[in-house]
């Protein structure tokens, strides 16, 4: 994509979503990137099947940077759904992933993934959605089952009026896992809609924290935020936070 559509590719890559000198992590990301996927959908184009990626790890030497990048303009929408499987365990590894959802005027992504990465693999994950057009939807459907440490990020950036976010994510924690997981959608459209749906099952001795934020910025009048969370304990040892926050400058 970067050789036969370097021009679409560049206009969108770490613009609209997440931004290259946000933080360490981004930075470090766009440095070593080595993978990834990026779909493109044109104006007044409905993909009726959904389209899926399957990204394998297979070798304990590899570090994976990988970035998907999915572009839907006006009227148009597509389904994507993905998976993260790994078939070695690593004593230690480092994974850095990035997607980025940019929708036009009217347009919808569905964004469903699952990731299955063994305890060896420390994962930093940022999914970020960035609705640009009037009455576009994104919404999320989040699988997290890696066996290892990992911090996650997704958040939905509502910009046009109208628009929706909608996030759901099913967490499960195992052994002696460290999580840390920050679902947010921040709204600066007027009549803007978003929901947060969080579910999460720690055992052993697994700790995870859940930070669901809506924020409504000021001139985002008449939107709408709402965020549920809920994490189920089944062993003495394990601990899951939730920390809901709602944040409002209108």
């Amino acid at each position: 994509a970067a050789r036969e559509h370097s021009d679409l590719v560049e206009k969108y890559f770490m613009k609209d979503g997440v931004k290259v000198d946000e933080h360490k992590l981004t930075a470090l990301h766009a440095a070593l990137m080595n993978g990834g996927a990026f779909l493109y959908v044109p104006k007044n184009v409905q993909v009726e099947t959904p389209v899926q990626a399957v990204y394998v790890h297979e070798s304990n030497d590899t570090a994976l940077f990988n970035h998907v990048l999915i572009v839907a303009e006006d009227h148009s929408s597509v389904t994507y759904v993905e998976n993260y499987i790994s078939t070695v365990n690593p004593k230690e590894a480092v994974f850095n992933i990035i997607s980025e959802v940019v929708t036009g005027d009217n347009a919808s992504v569905t964004y469903g993934a699952v990731d299955n990465l063994s305890a060896g693999v420390t994962t930093y994950v940022n999914r970020r959605g960035a609705a640009r057009g009037r009455d576009s939807r994104i919404e999320w459907a989040l699988g997290l089952m890696n066996d290892g440490d990992t911090i996650s990020e997704n958040t939905t950036n509502l910009y046009g009026d109208g628009t929706y976010g909608d996030t759901k994510t099913v967490v499960v924690g195992r052994g002696e896992q460290t999580e840390n997981f920050t679902t947010q959608i921040i709204h600066f459209g007027k009549a803007s809609e978003g929901y947060i749906l969080k579910h999460g099952v720690m055992k052993d001795a697994a700790s995870s924290i859940f930070n669901g934020i809506g924020k409504i910025e000021h001139g985002a009048s008449k939107a709408n935020a709402e965020q549920e969370s809920r994490v189920l304990m089944l062993s003495e040892k394990a601990r899951g936070d939730a920390n809901p926050i709602l944040l409002i400058d209108e």
